[in-house]
C-alpha cells in the first residue's frame, strides 16, 4: 500500500508541475488535460466509490476541455473560460454540461453563469446538489 501512495504522490507532483507558473488561467489546455488524465487514473483503491466518483468527474472535465480545445480552438484555460463567459459555445452543449454537473470549479461556474444567464438557476441547483453529496 505504501508503494501505491508513493506512486500517487508522484503523479500529483507531475500533474501540478504542468500548471503554468503564471497562473492556472495561463496553463496550456493540453497540459491541463494531461494532468487531469494522470490524476483520474491514479487510484489507491479502484473499488472505492469516492475514487470512482473522482474518476467520473475527471473524465467529464477532460471531455469538456477537449471540446473547448477542438471545437472552439482554445489553447489556455483562460481562453476556455472566456469562451464560456462570452457565450461562444453552443447553448445546448453547455446545458448538458450543467445538467451533468461538469462546472465544478469557480472559474467554470462563473463563466457559464455570465455567458448563459438563463442557465444560472440550473447551475445553482446542480451545484447545491453536488455540495450536499459531499456532506
Amino acid at each position: 500500500m505504501e508503494d501505491r501512495f508513493k506512486i500517487l504522490e508522484e503523479t500529483f507532483k507531475t500533474a501540478s508541475n504542468r500548471i503554468s507558473e503564471k497562473g492556472l488561467g495561463e496553463t496550456n489546455i493540453n497540459s491541463y488535460i494531461a494532468s487531469l488524465t494522470a490524476v483520474g487514473r491514479s487510484r489507491i483503491d479502484p473499488n472505492s466509490p469516492v475514487e470512482q466518483e473522482i474518476e467520473k468527474n475527471t473524465e467529464r472535465a477532460i471531455g469538456m476541455y477537449s471540446y473547448l480545445r477542438d471545437k472552439i480552438g482554445t489553447q489556455t484555460l483562460q481562453e476556455a473560460w472566456d469562451s464560456l463567459s462570452q457565450g461562444k459555445v453552443d447553448k445546448e452543449v453547455v446545458k448538458l454540461w450543467v445538467e451533468e454537473g461538469m462546472a465544478v470549479n469557480p472559474n467554470e461556474y462563473s463563466a457559464i453563469a455570465t455567458g448563459y444567464p438563463d442557465l444560472k438557476d440550473d447551475l445553482e441547483r446542480i451545484r447545491d446538489q453536488s455540495l450536499k453529496k459531499l456532506k
